[in-house]
């Protein structure tokens, strides 16, 4: 009985010593120098909620009503329950966030382009060109803020399940995509061999073109990570937990031209528009090179047969030529033909054909000591030979 009772004295004594031991943690992880975070850093709360998109709507009017939703400027309560550093947020003259320190835990609570409009119940005011936020270390931070559409920063649970770090000199966000059944999204996608998979092309009037652009990466969706573009197309294919929407994490680069740069090198064909001009300057010198080529002769080869060096005969090319070649042998003049690659080797028996023996070796008088070998001088030349 009484090692019962000892027992469960002990039980009790772990208990509380591993509660105690995560409430040191919890108020470590919350101190103002510290990055780490065990939750959600914050919550951020629609002002003016957004209208569930009707079921029973076109498709037409679904569209109409994402470009709508796009292009209006929501306010956002935002609560951030974990604690700041001066520093972790910079917003120009507009008070429009411009940089966002990414072990902050604002990251994943604002967004890039965001205006602050209150910051702990107080306007915000910017005299210089820039202002950092906040202007001293506090452990919680209210802002009213005010965004255009219906984008989301990545939550932080959601970050660390797909592993993301997240780079300067890209947006990170999360899109809610609705559709409908048996309707395009409207976009393209592709794999590359470092960033994952690519957005290459978006089609105009579609659910895709007001909400992707062309260059985004799409890094997960619905919380699972991407690997390949033939995962993306299975989960939109077929995963019914996609209907009626689904959510995907996107990264895309801060300037569009870079974006639009990535796109074209990996896409597109390494060419370029011609002028009329230079066309018609290109078509009369290709005239010219092919009227040139027709007035020259056929190129002559010379072959040997397989067999003894010793009894070797010259072959040559398809086209005969008829043009007179002066063999230096005692003034006799004589005519050399071409002969096909095709005909047989009895045709060579033409008498307008010489068969003209290899140039034997020839020794060669020298006073240098030590010759080991001469090159072959032949006794006599040919004027096809030279």
């Amino acid at each position: 009985m009484l090692s019962n009772i000892k027992k469960l004295r002990k039980g009790k004594k772990k208990d509380k010593d591993k509660k105690k031991n995560e409430v040191k943690r919890r108020k470590k992880a919350h101190s103002v120098g510290s990055v780490v975070i065990l939750n959600e850093p914050g919550s951020i709360k629609e002002m003016v909620l957004f209208q569930d998109n009707n079921k029973s709507s076109g498709y037409d009017e679904l569209i109409e009503k994402i470009k709508e939703e796009n292009e209006k400027m929501y306010l956002y309560s935002v609560k951030c329950n974990s604690p700041c550093n001066p520093g972790d947020l910079i917003i120009d003259k507009s008070k429009t966030v411009t940089f966002i320190f990414k072990r902050s835990p604002l990251i994943n609570l604002l967004l890039y382009q965001d205006e602050i409009v209150h910051l702990n119940g107080k306007n915000v005011d910017v005299d210089d060109e820039e202002c950092v936020l906040p202007v001293e270390p506090c452990q919680r931070l209210d802002l009213v803020i005010r965004r255009r559409g219906r984008s989301m920063a990545v939550p932080y649970i959601r970050q660390t399940n797909i592993n993301l770090d997240m780079e300067y000199g890209y947006y990170y966000f999360v899109v809610n995509v609705p559709r409908m059944q048996n309707l395009p999204i409207g976009m393209e996608f592709h794999n590359t061999q470092e960033d994952g998979v690519i957005i290459h092309n978006v089609i105009r009037d579609t659910i895709a073109y007001y909400l992707f652009s062309q260059g985004d990466y799409i890094l997960d969706i619905n919380g699972i990570p991407i690997n390949s573009a033939q995962e993306v197309f299975q989960m939109i294919l077929e995963d019914q937990t996609t209907f009626p929407k689904f959510s995907c994490v996107i990264k895309r680069a801060c300037s569009r031209p870079t974006q639009i740069k990535v796109v074209r090198t990996l896409f597109e064909s390494p060419t370029f528009p011609l002028g009329d001009d230079l066309i018609n300057i290109i078509k009369s010198e290709e005239k010219k090179i092919l009227s040139n080529d027709g007035r020259k002769k056929k190129v002559r080869t010379v072959l040997k047969f397989p067999g003894s060096i010793q009894n070797s005969t010259f072959q040559t090319c398809n086209n005969i030529s008829t043009s007179p070649i002066n063999l230096p042998k005692k003034n006799e003049r004589s005519k050399y033909y071409c002969i096909s690659l095709r005909s047989n080797r009895s045709k060579i028996s033409n008498n307008n054909v010489r068969i003209i023996d290899v140039p034997k070796t020839k020794e060669i008088g020298s006073d240098i000591d030590n010759i080991i070998f001469t090159n072959p001088v032949p006794q006599k030349t040919t004027s096809f030979e030279q």
